[in-house]
């Protein structure tokens, strides 16, 4: 049993580092908007809501 849950984390982490690589080396380099979520977009574009 413990063996599943080892495999299962380190499964649930790599799947979370190969993502991760994968946003980084796809990502839009330009024409970001506020919804995209990068942090190239600058603060003074975003809206805060009260």
């Amino acid at each position: 049993m413990q063996e599943v849950l080892v495999v299962l984390v380190a499964l649930a982490a790599i799947t979370y580092l190969g993502y991760r690589a994968y946003k980084s080396l796809f990502a839009k380099k330009s024409n970001c908007d506020i919804s995209c979520g990068c942090e190239a977009t600058p603060k003074s574009k975003l809206v805060i809501k009260k």
